[in-house]
């Protein structure tokens, strides 16, 4: 081995071990605490920070004090460490089992981040021509096949873990809880082997597997950038020059209102704990069969006083939220992010007409099978193409709004991932903080990876390898004698990392059902909710 060839394999290895280090230290110290304000549920929302509802004697419900208005989620500081997710597995003890679900979370997300950045640095050191073509073919695919195992194998793995675990198992149980671990993650596996793939598609299993991956891909974009496109509309209303104003008044009289119940809610616990009630249990058979007991009616009025408080909880919360934004833009600062997230709103719009036209009347003739970009990304793509510097040819003009119509999905995602991080956290009912972050956290993992593989390939789709020329012979040798002319020309193809991908187009019937779709169901809850309360749905 040369000593050049030592150089650049150390350089590599430095970069993504820099890219490591990075993500493990800098990146996730802001990123692990905002999710764990977000992975909170209904009960660790209203637990108080001595102890979990798990600890609370007789299911006797305590509370927090009220908000302030600085604060974002009224929940506790201080949580007891769980169990492992992993516990039944290795043998943990308490005070080690949260940190255990963190580092895990947190190596993973960082692997998936070093790889994903790695596969583009090596496009990149491709484009410029660094690095020897065969050192940068071996680790594009290595850190190919990395990644695809990380988003499809193992993390998938790890979040049935966490979605099985429950703090408290008894040793015994572990056997059961790997069973219901292990049930769900094989029906995936089998499930995403028989992902229907493309009528082009020709590759082996790792190439079929990608295409299968891309397949997945396209639907959750799909659905996510539905999902943040209306939202974000909605948000700023671009169209609507007035809209409810919170006012300090209506957050006075929420969080009033929300005493008054926390104040019948302590006294009906009371009452029961003092007829003994409570020590009686409140399953679901008790409070079904036994209406005409009075303890079951005053365990029936504590449910839905807990109920209660648990939306008044969330619409004070959204008001202060609200309150907090019109202060905000009332600022400089505020008053820029308004006029760009109209403008990106506007386009939010635009984008969702685009779609329902390319559905209702399928894609444009120039488009080669796939959707034609919205007019925005071809208006930008026109106005790049005047530049003397920038020729482009009308194939590169199309290729090119695809690869910015791509970019301003991965911003339509980006504008809503904590509103679909918080409704993630919702449904996952964790009954850890450290625990609903670290799933959190691997399902944003997920969908990193998932962006930055159907980036790389809808890169490969507009610029593709180039083709191996046919061998030719000299004319005047016969065809045994003759030797190909263009041996060294025939490899060249296999050094372009664009050709270890399968070529799969994004934007397409796919991509404009899903996102119609997302788009359908978000604006239909939003105006529901709107028409039976004031708070938002989606903070």
């Amino acid at each position: 081995m040369s000593l050049s060839t030592v150089v650049q394999h150390t350089a590599v290895l430095s970069a993504k071990c820099a890219l490591f280090v990075f993500c493990r230290k800098y990146l996730l110290d802001s990123l692990y605490k905002d999710l764990r304000s977000l992975s909170y549920n209904e009960d660790t929302h209203l637990s108080t920070g001595t102890g979990s509802t798990d600890n609370a004697s007789d299911g006797e419900l305590e509370l927090d004090p009220l908000p302030t208005s600085s604060s974002r989620v009224a929940t506790s500081r201080s949580m007891p460490s769980p169990l492992s997710a992993v516990s039944g597995l290795f043998p943990l003890n308490r005070k080690d089992t949260g940190s255990m679900q963190s580092d895990l979370a947190r190596i993973l997300f960082s692997l998936c981040f070093e790889e994903g950045c790695s596969l583009f640095l090596l496009v990149m050191c491709q484009a410029v021509d660094i690095l020897a073509p065969t050192i940068r073919r071996n680790y594009f695919r290595t850190s190919l096949g990395l990644l695809a195992g990380l988003v499809v194998v193992i993390i998938p793995l790890v979040q049935c873990l966490l979605f099985t675990y429950r703090a408290g198992l008894h040793r015994k149980k572990q056997g059961t809880r790997i069973a219901l671990t292990a049930l769900p993650y094989l029906l995936y596996i089998v499930a995403f082997f028989h992902v229907p793939l493309p009528s082009n598609s020709d590759g082996g299993f790792f190439t079929n597997a990608l295409v299968r991956m891309n397949v997945l891909g396209t639907v959750i974009l799909g659905l996510l950038s539905g999902f943040g496109a209306v939202s974000t509309a909605w948000s700023f209303q671009p169209f609507s020059k007035t809209s409810e104003v919170v006012t300090e008044r209506d957050v006075a009289s929420a969080s009033d209102a929300l005493e008054r119940v926390r104040s019948d809610l302590l006294a009906r616990q009371s009452e029961a704990r003092r007829s003994g009630v409570l020590d009686q249990g409140s399953s679901w058979f008790s409070t079904s069969f036994f209406k005409g007991n009075p303890g079951s009616a005053l365990l029936l009025e504590i449910d839905g006083l807990r109920a209660l408080e648990s939306q008044m909880t969330r619409n004070l919360e959204a008001l202060r939220l609200g309150l907090d934004e019109r202060e905000y833009r009332k600022t400089w600062q505020g008053r820029i992010w308004v006029i760009f997230g109209k403008a990106f709103a506007v386009y939010c719009v635009i984008r969702i007409i685009s779609s329902i036209r390319n559905v209702i009347f399928g894609p444009s003739s120039g488009s080669s099978g796939t959707s034609s970009p919205d007019i925005v990304t071809y208006l930008i793509a026109r106005f790049a193409a005047l530049f003397p510097k920038i020729p482009l040819s009308q194939d590169n003009v199309a290729s090119l709004a695809r690869q910015i119509s791509l970019f301003l999905v991965g911003c339509i995602i980006l504008s809503s991932v904590r509103t679909v991080l918080w409704q993630v956290g919702r449904l996952v009912k964790s009954n850890s903080k450290t625990t609903g972050a670290a799933f959190l956290l691997l399902f944003l993992a997920q969908l990193m990876g998932t962006y930055l593989l159907s980036t790389l390939i809808q890169l490969r789709t507009s610029f593709p390898p180039s083709k191996p020329p046919p061998i030719t012979t000299h004319p005047d040798e016969s065809t045994d004698s003759a030797e190909p002319t263009n041996v060294a020309r025939d490899s060249e193809p296999s050094s372009n990392l664009f050709a270890s991908l399968p070529e799969y187009q994004l934007f397409g019937m796919l991509f404009d059902g899903s996102f119609l779709l997302a788009a359908a169901v978000t604006s239909a809850t939003i105006w529901a909710q709107r028409q039976l309360t004031r708070a938002e749905v989606f903070r």
